[in-house]
C-alpha cells in the first residue's frame, strides 16, 4: 500500500482542489487579475439567471440518480467474481461510490443556492456557486462512467466464464456414446 494520496482513490481530494480553483478564480477576478467572465450573466435578468441555475439543479439530480444506478449495479450481483472485485477494491471503491452519490446532492444544493442568491440580491455570488457545482457534477459524472466501465468488465468476465462452463460437457454426452 502506497503512503501517497491518489486522486483516483480519494475523489474528495480532487473536489477540494476544484473548490480552491474556483476560489482563486473568484479572487483573481475580484482584484482585477482576470476579466470577469460571469459579468454578462450577472447583467441579465435575475429570473433568467435563476432559470439557468435551476436547470443545472436538474442536471445534478440526474447525475445523482445515475450514481444510484451504478452503485446498485455493483452491489447486486452475488457471483464470486463480483465479490472478489468488491473486496479487492475495498475502501477505494467505497469512497468512490459514496462520494459520487453525495456529489450530485451537493451540486444540486449549490445550484439551488445560486438561484436563491440571484433572486435575493447576491447575483455577484451566484455564478461562483454554479462554477463549483459544474466542476463537482462533471467530475462525478466522469468518475461514474469509469466505475461503470469497470463493472461492465467484471460482468463480461462473468459471462465469458458462464458460457465456457455451459459448453463444457462430459464425454459421456458425446454423439458417439449416444444409444438409440
Amino acid at each position: 500500500m502506497s503512503a501517497r494520496l491518489n486522486v483516483v482513490d480519494h475523489p474528495a481530494l480532487l473536489d477540494a482542489i476544484f473548490l480552491a480553483v474556483v476560489g482563486l478564480h473568484a479572487a483573481a477576478t475580484a482584484i482585477g487579475l482576470m476579466p470577469n467572465l460571469w459579468a454578462p450573466l450577472a447583467a441579465t435578468d435575475v429570473s433568467a439567471q435563476a432559470g439557468l441555475y435551476l436547470g443545472f439543479f436538474g442536471a445534478a439530480a440526474l447525475v445523482s440518480s445515475f450514481a444510484g444506478v451504478v452503485v446498485v449495479f455493483g452491489l447486486t450481483p452475488e457471483s464470486l467474481r463480483f465479490r472478489r472485485f468488491r473486496v479487492n477494491a475495498g475502501g477505494s471503491l467505497a469512497r468512490n461510490w459514496t462520494w459520487t452519490s453525495s456529489v450530485g446532492f451537493f451540486g444540486a444544493a449549490l445550484a439551488l443556492a445560486a438561484s436563491v442568491a440571484a433572486l435575493s440580491g447576491g447575483a455577484w455570488l451566484a455564478p461562483w456557486f454554479l462554477e463549483f457545482a459544474v466542476f463537482l457534477v462533471t467530475h462525478s459524472a466522469v468518475r461514474l462512467v469509469l466505475l461503470l466501465k469497470g463493472l461492465v468488465k467484471v460482468v463480461r468476465a462473468d459471462d465469458v466464464a458462464a458460457l465456457r462452463q455451459a459448453s463444457d460437457r462430459p464425454t459421456s454426452d458425446a454423439p458417439w456414446n449416444q444409444t438409440g
